[in-house]
């Protein structure tokens, strides 16, 4: 009997090492799930935070680009009301097309502004240097100064 008593205590203590080994390989394989998890889940937030990072500085440089075409439209809508303003025509008229030009003026600072806060809330725009053709962008100076200077 001490024989089977033996073998059945043997026997006992393998069981119990393979169905601990079992349980501690569940468990093992849950932790590296886990783990695996985490490391995807941090993986995705950081391509989401580079994402915005990059979204952020093309947005900038967007609406950097549209800033300078409203203040050349501005520019010339005041240059075009005070034209209108020398005009010979019927005051009428001439109200009629200044209150145009008002409304034109309005409309473009209203989109500055909206730029403005958009630019505020993106965060600090980076301006990079460009080389410009000096000639050209005297001669546009000149075309918005003229009628100014001529009178």
């Amino acid at each position: 009997m001490s024989f089977s008593l033996e073998v059945a205590l043997a026997l006992g203590l393998i069981a119990g090492a393979v169905v601990g080994s079992v349980f501690a390989a569940q468990a093992s394989l849950r932790l590296a799930r886990r783990r695996l998890e985490r490391a995807r889940a941090a993986e995705r937030r950081a391509r989401a935070a580079e994402r915005l990072a990059e979204l952020g500085s093309m947005t900038g440089g967007l609406a950097h680009e549209i800033k300078n075409p409203l203040s050349t439209i501005n520019l010339n809508a005041q240059l075009l009301a005070e034209a209108v303003g020398d005009l010979d025509i019927p005051s009428g008229e001439q109200d009629r097309l200044l209150r145009r030009l008002g409304t034109l003026t309005r409309e473009v600072e209203r989109l500055r502004d909206i730029l403005q806060d958009f630019l505020d809330y993106a965060g600090e725009l980076r301006i990079e240097a460009v080389p410009q053709d000096l000639n050209a962008l005297v001669q546009d100076l000149a075309d918005f100064v003229l009628p100014q200077a001529e009178r």
